[in-house]
């Protein structure tokens, strides 16, 4: 179950004042003349502007990108020969036509480009595809720049329990988040906050990405359009209202005219006015434009029943199975604060309802099956850290949301780890350097891990061996050498073992 927002783009734009060229003639006075706007370079005439701004889907889900030219009086035009691409081909490639084609869970960054008078445009925002739960955040993408206005992220579980939520910035030179969640724009970049849900089997996190932008050089009279609320979730017999608001390149607001449009009107439907009326299931977005500028916000058609999956989040060792539990809640609407929540739970029999396990159509990717009892098989080649989404629905009830559940790959003390045939004389392995490390992306550490008797005196001949439980946060090779490679911040635990014997050594990736 996906959450929504509202994406602003807003383009902070300085106009370059020019000079007047003085033309000294031999002993006449100056004559100033006035620079036109013919004479402009296409970087100082033009704004390129990706119309999606940035967006969050599924794997299933799909979306096609369109971009505009907007000039500096504001005129609107097609771009002719846009050149797209994806930041990260293993994510998504897109086509010539902007049509994206999804490959896995992941995020990338779609930018577009087209030159003109020999000068190339270029315009990006971020793409975030990320498999349906329980447990999501609104926005799932954000694209603004550095002058808009604080984004409250929105955490959002339908479920038993009452998590509690914390917010980590993985640069805050770009983007820094409260305790709270409220995200401040400071620089231009790209970065992520991870949101955790503290109190969930395995305390799982969304990633939200960000991509902050510079300030163009070309000043429109409208820059930004910021559409209220930012965020909202329905019922399918209620409706909502939007309103929407222009700013020109100074933060003033200015009168305009707003055209109402939505992503799919499968879900919604919305008129002249903002006013939204529900025709199926799901998320998408509503947006407004002004002078060719958009604010969108994402809005969520709920079923008034959904499943919830237990355990929420697990880890299974590569060949062994579990077995998974449904329970259908009823989901009502807390009337002081207006949030969802589930309630009267209700056991559902497993051999009811339809369970699938999402396929890439990639061996290495495809880590499990499920069968029609909600039993979890990870495959006997499953590599260690990888993880997957378990769904099930209920085929005769289309109003029930589906759950899901998260499976990670894990990788035991001993069992996932060949720790070899342990020396007669081995009675400890001694951590010189620290078993609790704090490192950073692309940061490396020496493990210093030695084999001792039971005198404390190292053991001739003894190997270690090293084993991540999560190679995507943080991997060991076989010297002991831990190599970061999160970009989102997260934990590893290091097995650091020799036959029988094992040290953990914990990696925080900030």
């Amino acid at each position: 179950m996906k959450f929504f927002t509202n994406f602003a783009i807003k383009l902070f734009i300085q106009m370059k004042k020019y000079l007047n060229l003085l033309l000294t003639l031999t002993i006449l006075g100056g004559l100033f003349i006035a620079c036109k706007k013919d004479n402009l370079a296409a970087n100082e005439k033009y704004v390129l502007i990706i119309e999606n701004g940035a967006v969050s889907i599924t794997p299933d889900g799909s979306t096609t990108y369109s971009a505009i030219l907007i000039d500096i009086d504001g005129n609107i035009t097609q771009p002719e020969s846009v050149t797209w691409t994806s930041s990260s081909s293993d994510i998504a490639t897109i086509s010539t036509t902007g049509q994206v084609a999804i490959q896995s869970v992941g995020i990338t960054t779609i930018t577009a480009s087209v030159t003109i008078d020999g000068v190339t445009l270029t315009s990006s925002a971020p793409l975030n595809i990320a498999n349906a739960g329980v447990f999501a955040v609104a926005p799932g993408a954000i694209l603004v720049d550095t002058e808009f206005p604080d984004i409250p992220l929105a955490p959002f579980y339908v479920g038993t329990g009452t998590p509690s939520y914390s917010y980590t910035s993985s640069n805050t030179s770009i983007a820094t988040v409260s305790s709270t969640g409220v995200v401040n724009f400071v620089g231009a970049g790209e970065c992520f906050i991870t949101v955790t849900a503290n109190g969930l089997d395995g305390d799982p996190s969304v990633i939200v990405p960000i991509v902050v932008l510079g300030a163009p050089q070309v000043a429109l009279p409208v820059t930004r359009v910021v559409v209220n609320p930012n965020s909202t979730a329905i019922f399918k017999s209620e409706t909502a209202t939007f309103s929407a608001k222009a700013y020109n390149s100074s933060g003033e607001e200015v009168s305009s005219s707003f055209a109402w449009t939505v992503e799919d009107p499968t879900i919604v439907t919305v008129d002249g006015s903002g006013n939204i009326t529900p025709v199926g299931y799901g998320s998408t977005f509503v947006r407004a434009t002004a002078e060719g500028i958009t604010g969108e916000a994402e809005i969520i058609v709920t079923p008034e029943r959904v499943l919830v999956l237990d355990p929420y989040y697990t880890s299974i060792t590569e060949g062994s199975s579990k077995t998974f539990q449904a329970t259908k809640y009823q989901v009502l609407r807390d009337a002081s604060t207006g949030e969802l929540y589930a309630s009267t739970p209700t056991t559902v029999n497993a051999a009811d309802l339809t369970w699938e396990i999402p396929t890439y159509g990639i061996d290495e990717f495809d880590i499990a099956t499920v069968d029609n009892s909600g039993t979890v098989t990870i495959k006997n080649n499953a590599l260690g850290g990888l993880s997957t989404v378990l769904i099930a629905y209920d085929p005769n009830d289309a109003d029930m949301a589906e759950g899901a559940s998260m499976i990670e790959v894990a990788i035991g003390t001993l069992g996932g780890c060949d720790c070899g045939t342990q020396n007669a004389s081995a009675a400890d392995i001694v951590i010189s350097n620290g078993t609790t490390l704090n490192l950073g992306l692309g940061q490396q550490h020496q493990i210093q891990a030695q084999v001792v008797d039971a005198n404390g005196d190292p053991v001739s001949g003894a190997g270690v061996t090293y084993c991540s439980d999560n190679i995507q946060i943080a991997d060991a090779d076989f010297s002991g050498n831990i190599n970061v490679v999160s970009l989102t911040g997260g934990t590893a635990n290091i097995t650091v073992c020799h036959g029988n014997i094992s040290k953990i050594v914990t990696v925080n990736v900030q």
